[in-house]
């Protein structure tokens, strides 16, 4: 009995160390494909970090590890992601609000941040689901508050980069990489949010668009 106990003891142990490791590997690549996501922090600090909402309640839709978690005040940042395993690495490691949640179904009340943003998360679903997730986003965000979106998107720059994006996707398995078009005609298509600028930046080797959204009052 007293081994079989010793046994399950090793077994758990070993795959948290398992767990540890593919999620530590999975964030170091990231971070090296992407250049440290610099242009994705300061499009934050930018966006999101201004006078009228450093001290609104902020949401991280899609969080991962926390990657961007650190740029405000723990007591601000609320954190939301599916995957168990990323979650139980931001806890670990990052000292901020952080909960597993499905973003087409989130735990929170009407009008409570006053900004939110989504990252790398759209590429990953259909339409259907982008429009839901859309709409939770509206839901929780206060009236005049800021949803900043930011995803992988479709455009040539050259062939050999297009060559290794095109590589970088079969591992990031994101069936849905749109055109720049594509998305803001998704997002166009949510009556009570109203794009106010959008544009797109090369971060290491991977394209995005941001598009910066205002809920109406």
């Amino acid at each position: 009995m007293q081994k079989k106990s010793t046994n399950n003891g090793l077994e758990s142990m070993v795959k948290k160390i398992i767990t540890f490791l593919s999620v530590y590997i999975y964030n170091l690549l990231r971070l090296i494909l992407e250049n440290g996501f610099k242009k994705q922090k300061q499009i934050i600090r930018d966006r999101l970090l201004s006078k009228n909402h450093v001290d609104s309640k902020i949401l991280d839709v899609g969080c991962g590890t926390g990657t961007y978690s650190d740029l405000f005040e723990a007591n601000n940042y609320f954190g939301i992601e599916l995957d168990s395993n990323y979650i139980q690495y931001a806890k670990q490691y990052k000292k901020r609000n952080f909960t597993r949640a499905n973003a087409l179904h989130m735990p929170f009340r009407n009008k409570t941040f006053g900004a939110v943003y989504v990252i790398a998360i759209f590429h990953h679903l259909s339409t259907s689901d982008t429009t839901d997730i859309l709409k939770e986003l509206k839901r929780v965000t206060l009236p005049g508050g800021l949803v900043l979106i930011m995803d992988q998107c479709n455009i040539k720059v050259n062939v050999c980069i297009d060559w290794l994006f095109q590589s970088i996707r079969y591992f990031d398995k994101g069936k849905y990489i749109r055109k720049p078009r594509e998305n803001l005609d998704i997002i166009s298509m949510e009556p009570g949010l109203t794009i106010i600028d959008t544009w797109t930046f090369r971060n290491g080797l991977i394209t995005y668009q941001a598009i910066l959204t205002k809920k109406d009052d």
